[in-house]
Order: C-alpha cells, then sequence, then structure tokens
C-alpha cells in the first residue's frame, strides 16, 4: 500500500476529481471531517399546541417540536420548509383530531397555493379519526411547501405531541 502526502488537490482540468473507481470504497482516517459535501436535509417535527381549525377554512398547521432538522430547512416559527437545493423530496403529514361526520382535507401547499390534496370522509362513528397525506414532491431551489387543513364542519382541534406530526426528506437532487 502507497501513502500520498499532499496539502491540495486541484483537477488538472475542469471541476471534477474522481478518487476510486466503481465499487471502491473511500475511508477517511480516524478523526478526518470531510468538508464541502452536501448534508442531509430533512425534518421530523410535531405540533406543539392544539390548533382548532374554523369550519370551511385552509389553516395552516406548523410544526414547531423540532425532532430533527438536518439542513435547517423548515422553520419552525413560520411552518415553512424552504428547499435548500432543488430536488424531490418526500413529505408525510399525519393528524389526529376531533370526530365528526364530514369531510377532512389535509393539503400541502407549494409557493402559496394548493398543489397535493387527500380528502378523508368520516362517518359519524369516528371519534378520534386520522388524517394525513403522503407525497414526494419536486422542489426548485428556494420553492417552499406548507400543510393546510381544512374540514366542512363546526370548529375541531388537531392533537398536538405524538398524534400530529410532519417529516420532509430530500430524496434525490435534480
Amino acid at each position: 500500500m502507497s501513502t500520498l502526502e499532499v496539502n491540495t488537490i486541484n483537477p488538472q482540468s475542469g471541476t471534477t476529481i474522481t478518487l476510486g473507481s466503481s465499487g471502491d470504497t473511500v475511508t477517511l482516517g480516524s478523526g478526518a471531517t470531510p468538508s464541502g459535501l452536501k448534508e442531509n436535509i430533512g425534518y421530523v417535527g410535531r405540533l406543539t399546541s392544539n390548533p382548532v381549525v374554523s369550519g370551511n377554512t385552509d389553516t395552516k398547521l406548523t410544526f414547531s417540536t423540532s425532532i430533527r432538522n438536518e439542513g435547517s430547512a423548515y422553520n419552525t416559527s413560520t411552518g415553512v420548509f424552504t428547499a435548500p437545493v432543488a430536488g424531490i423530496y418526500q413529505v408525510n403529514c399525519f393528524m389526529q383530531h376531533d370526530g365528526f361526520s364530514g369531510s377532512w382535507q389535509t393539503e400541502i401547499w407549494v409557493n402559496g397555493s394548493s398543489e397535493y390534496e387527500f380528502v378523508l370522509e368520516h362517518g359519524s362513528h369516528a371519534t378520534y379519526p386520522s388524517s394525513g397525506i403522503s407525497a414526494s414532491v419536486y422542489l426548485a431551489l428556494n420553492d417552499y411547501f406548507e400543510i393546510y387543513v381544512r374540514h366542512n364542519s363546526t370548529n375541531k382541534t388537531v392533537y398536538s405531541s405524538q398524534w400530529s406530526h410532519l417529516s420532509a426528506n430530500l430524496i434525490t437532487e435534480v
């Protein structure tokens, strides 16, 4: 085995440097820290309070209890996830809320407009129903998404803590 000791490696032409070949493993030495690599981007969080959703009104949910916020893409104050890189993001949002007979709509709004929605019809037997949405969402650099809910009944509460959560993770850059 040979040892190469240098301070800087620059490409001879272009902007790409290749280490190893397909199937090779590149290992950093003990205590070494990678620099300049793309970071993981993802958020997992829960509702902190029990928001009350008025009937026939789009209501934004803010998942302000952060469990993980890699890349700082989710703003826990505003409820906005902003894409730090263009890519496809997996967005999952599930919640438990007051029961009623009617429809509950969960939406992913992209750049201020509803882009994805899931409507669940509840019967009168639903005491604490769960609703949610799961979608692979394309976001360009600095595009953003928010979670909104809507229903066709009187005021209903969405339950916080472990009953209502949001996760969003970068699947692939594009």
